[in-house]
C-alpha cells in the first residue's frame, strides 16, 4: 500500500468513526440506509415506548397501583443499556425504591412533623445513595423519600407494597423488551472503532515518513504531537471492547456472522493498539530533532529515505493490524501483517548498520532515538500480530 492512499484512507476512516451529523434530516437518512449508532437511537427510541406502554398498562390495568406512571418510569430508563447492563439497572432501579420507601416510612413514623422529618429524611437519604453499588442512581432514595413525605403518605402501607411493586413491574417489563426486541450488540461497533484508531496511528506513522525525507517544519511538528494527545485522550480501544463484550452477556443474539459473538479473539489487538500511542510522541520528536541534527552528504540522504522506508512500512502493519477487527466477517487475515512486519525488521536492521557508519557521534545519537521508539512500536505490532493469528 502506497504511503498516499493509507494516509487517504485513515482520513477517511477517522471522519466516518467521529463526525457527527449536522442536522436532524441527515440524522434520520444515516438510520435509514446504515446499521451505525443512529439507527440504534431510533430502534431505542420504539423499544422505550413499547416498554411504558406495557408497563404503564400492567400497572394501571393489572396490579392496579396508586402511583402507575412509576412502572413506565422505570421501564424507560432501562431501554438503551445492554442485556447485562438493563439487568443491573432494573436491580439497582428497585433497589433505590425500596430504601427510598422504607426511608420515608422510617422517618416519617419516627418523626411527625413533616417541616422536621424531610431535612432528616433528605441527609439520611444522600448518604445511603453514597453506596457503591447504588451509582449512578443513588441520590433517588433521598428524593424518593421527600416526595413521598411531602405527599403525606409516606407510612401507608398499602400505598408503600403499590410502589414497590409498580418500579418492579417497570423493570421486569424495561428488561424483557430490551433483552427480546433486537438487543444491542456492541461488538461492532467497538470493532470499527479499533479499526479507525489503527488508521489513526498509521496515518500519522506515514506523514512522519514523508517528513523524515522531505522535511518538517516547527507547526506540522506541534500539528502531530496534538494528534498524539488526542489518541492519548480519545476512548481507548481496550475500552471500546470492554463494552462491546459486555454487551455480548446474556444477549440472545450474541452471535454473528462478523464477530462470531466473542470479543477474545480482538483483545491482543486492542491491547496493542493502546500500547502503540506512547511510542508514538518519542517518534515525532526524534523525526524533528533528527532533521535539525544529522549533517548532508550522500549517506545521510540514504540514511533518511531509508527511515522513511521503516516507517512506511511499520505503518502498513498497524493498518493491517487494525483491518482483521474491521472485517473479520469478510476474508480478513489476521496474518497479512507478517511480511510487512518482517520487512519492517530488516529496514531497521539496516537502518541501524547505516547509522553506525555515520561519520559523527552527534549523527548516530540523532538517528538513536528514532530507531528505539520504532523498535518498541515493532515488538507491540508482532506480539499483537503472533497472538492474533494463535487466538
Amino acid at each position: 500500500m502506497d504511503r498516499v492512499g493509507l494516509t487517504d484512507h485513515a482520513r477517511v476512516a477517522t471522519a466516518a468513526a467521529r463526525s457527527s451529523l449536522p442536522s436532524p434530516i441527515t440524522f434520520f437518512q444515516a438510520a435509514v440506509r446504515s446499521r451505525g449508532p443512529q439507527r440504534q437511537v431510533f430502534l431505542d427510541a420504539g423499544k422505550a415506548a413499547l416498554a411504558a406502554a406495557l408497563a404503564w398498562l400492567l400497572a394501571d390495568q393489572v396490579l392496579g397501583s396508586g402511583l402507575p406512571w412509576l412502572a413506565p418510569y422505570t421501564a424507560v430508563f432501562i431501554i438503551g443499556t445492554t442485556v447485562h447492563q438493563s439487568m443491573r439497572s432494573a436491580a439497582r432501579q428497585v433497589t433505590v425504591v425500596i430504601l427510598g420507601v422504607l426511608l420515608a416510612a422510617g422517618v416519617g413514623l419516627a418523626i411527625p412533623s413533616t417541616v422536621v422529618a424531610l431535612p432528616v429524611a433528605v441527609v439520611l437519604g444522600l448518604l445511603i445513595g453514597h453506596w457503591r453499588p447504588l451509582h449512578p442512581d443513588g441520590s433517588w432514595v433521598a428524593l424518593i423519600a421527600l416526595l413521598l413525605l411531602t405527599y403525606g403518605t409516606a407510612t401507608e402501607q398499602s400505598d408503600l407494597l403499590s410502589r414497590v411493586g409498580a418500579v418492579a413491574l417497570g423493570a421486569v417489563v424495561g428488561v424483557a423488551v430490551n433483552a427480546v426486541i433486537l438487543p444491542p450488540i456492541r461488538l461492532d461497533a467497538a470493532l470499527s472503532a479499533m479499526a479507525a484508531r489503527a488508521d489513526d496511528i498509521a496515518g500519522l506513522l506515514v506523514e512522519t515518513a514523508e517528513g523524515t525525507e522531505d522535511g518538517v517544519d516547527a507547526e506540522r511538528t506541534t500539528s502531530w504531537h496534538h494528534r498524539v494527545w488526542q489518541l492519548e485522550h480519545t476512548t481507548s480501544a481496550e475500552d471500546a471492547l470492554a463494552d462491546g463484550r459486555d454487551s455480548l452477556r446474556k444477549n440472545p443474539r450474541r452471535r454473528s456472522a462478523r464477530t462470531g459473538g466473542s470479543a477474545a479473539p480482538y483483545q491482543a489487538t486492542a491491547t496493542a493498539l493502546d500500547d502503540l500511542v506512547p511510542p508514538l510522541s518519542p517518534i515525532v520528536t526524534a523525526v524533528a530533532q533528527q532533521q535539525e541534527q544529522l549533517g548532508e552528504g550522500q549517506a545521510v540522504s540514504a540514511l533518511r529515505h531509508h527511515l522513511a522506508e521503516l516507517l512506511g512500512a511499520l505503518a502498513e502493519a498497524v493498518h493491517l493490524l487494525g483491518q482483521y477487527p474491521a472485517s473479520p466477517g469478510d476474508g480478513a487475515n489476521p496474518g497479512d501483517g507478517q511480511h510487512v512486519l518482517q520487512r519492517a525488521t530488516d529496514l531497521h536492521r539496516q537502518a541501524r548498520r547505516m547509522a553506525d557508519a555515520l561519520p559523527g557521534p552527534s549523527d548516530v545519537a540523532a538517528v538513536g532515538a528514532l530507531l528505539a521508539a520504532v523498535q518498541r512500536t515493532l515488538t507491540t505490532v508482532a506480539t499483537a500480530h503472533r497472538a492474533t493469528q494463535d487466538a
